[in-house]
């Protein structure tokens, strides 16, 4: 069995979908009710990415043009990426102790020293 889950990122709202087709039908009604309040989505801001082992395109229309794919996008402070695993997260993660553990062992190496 494959697991698809397909993304669509609109400015900061993620809408989800098991198929393309869902997920096209949710951006269209998101832009018929923000055109009855007058708002618009930038096509160009909005991108989709597919969750899935296999590497094909999500192919979503959006005011006549095709909707940029990516390959991982940061959302909630989390990095989400298309194969979905989350060793890139870790690994970010990882990074920012060391630099905070080196600028607090630094802080408390000059500290120590002064007394």
């Amino acid at each position: 069995m494959k697991t698809n889950i397909i993304l669509g990122i609109v400015h900061f709202l993620v809408l989800l979908a098991k198929e393309e087709k869902v997920l096209q039908d949710m951006i269209d009604k998101l832009i018929e009710m923000g055109r009855c309040y007058g708002m618009e989505i930038n096509a160009e801001k909005t991108k989709v990415m597919r969750i899935s082992r296999q590497r094909f395109p999500v192919k979503i229309i959006m005011d006549q043009k095709q909707l940029e794919n990516v390959e991982s996008f940061k959302y909630l402070s989390s990095i989400l990426t298309s194969n979905g695993r989350c060793t890139c997260e870790i690994k970010c993660r990882i990074a920012m102790l060391k630099l905070h553990l080196t600028r607090r062992g630094l802080f408390l190496l000059a500290h120590w020293t002064w007394n």
